[in-house]
């Protein structure tokens, strides 16, 4: 417990997460020397979530898309079928 320094704060979310594409060690190495931000894990949880449905809304509601899907799984059935996988 001697000569123990004070955490700095926490990089702003914007800052940390444009610096994971750029440079994500850097980003890890200061995080290792800072105080707990759990917003630094629960926004990019939220922004994934967010995504997710995002994009399973698009792509049940459009059309060709359903269909695109349907036909890439009845090839893949198909190919199981062939290979005696699957009866």
């Amino acid at each position: 417990m001697e000569d123990q320094q004070p955490l700095l704060p926490a990089p702003s979310i914007g800052k940390a997460l444009s610096d994971v594409f750029a440079s994500p060690s850097d980003v890890f190495q200061s995080l290792k020397d800072t105080a707990s931000a759990p917003m630094l894990w629960v926004m990019p949880l939220i922004a994934m979530f967010l995504i997710t449905v995002l994009s399973s809304v698009i792509l049940f509601t459009n059309a060709s898309l359903k269909m695109e899907m349907k036909e890439i799984q009845s090839k893949a059935m198909q190919k199981m079928v062939d290979n005696g996988k699957l009866s």
